[in-house]
């Protein structure tokens, strides 16, 4: 093989290497487009669920603590049944039973 034909086939072999090479950069950059759009729809999303899931965090922190004060509550509302028979006289004449003597 002539010199002339080698140089003509290495020419040929670079222009597809970066015809090659081209084309991939295209490709990176339509994905890379791609995935910003896909992020920037995203992103609102996010923060509305970020922003639903606290608020959501915070109503079943409310809740829980609605729940410790009526526990409180009953706790001593129970403390004071057992406790005072004055109390439990009210009670039983609200429920319309006989009194029992103390």
């Amino acid at each position: 093989m002539d010199t002339s034909k080698i140089a003509h086939q290495v020419g040929q072999a670079q222009g597809q290497a970066q015809e090659k090479g081209s084309q991939l950069m295209e490709k990176t950059g339509n994905v890379v487009q791609s995935t910003k759009e896909t992020m920037q729809q995203m992103v609102p999303q996010a923060k509305e669920n970020y922003h639903a899931g606290k608020a959501q965090g915070q109503a079943e922190e409310q809740i829980q603590e609605q729940g410790i004060k009526e526990s409180k509550i009953l706790y001593l509302v129970r403390a004071l049944l057992e406790t005072s028979p004055i109390v439990e006289k009210a009670i039983s004449r609200l429920r319309g039973e006989p009194l029992a003597d103390l």
